[in-house]
């Protein structure tokens, strides 16, 4: 006994195999093409999350160096403005 099955008989099945057969490799094919766009769309997400850390670390650094400029000009503001005070000046 042999583990194929029996070739159709009829031109109607001979096509059904033909259009399972189709579907088969249409779904592999369709699969593959999936795969593939995962990758592409791993790698771009990659490239996304590798900016935004950038400009994350790029923000923090300019907050603190505007923190500290702040407070300088408060210094200044205390040391020449108005005699060591932080209140506004009488006019």
């Amino acid at each position: 006994m042999s583990d194929e099955p029996d070739a159709p008989n009829y031109d109607f099945a001979r096509l059904g195999e033909k259009i399972a057969d189709v579907l088969l490799r249409t779904g592999d094919d369709l699969a593959n093409e999936a795969a593939n766009l995962q990758e592409k769309a791993k790698v771009l997400a990659d490239g996304i999350r590798a900016m935004v850390a950038e400009h994350d670390k790029a923000i923090e650094d300019f907050k603190g160096r505007l923190k500290v400029f702040g407070g300088e000009v408060l210094d200044a503001h205390k040391k020449f403005i108005n005699g060591g005070k932080h209140e506004n000046p009488s006019p």
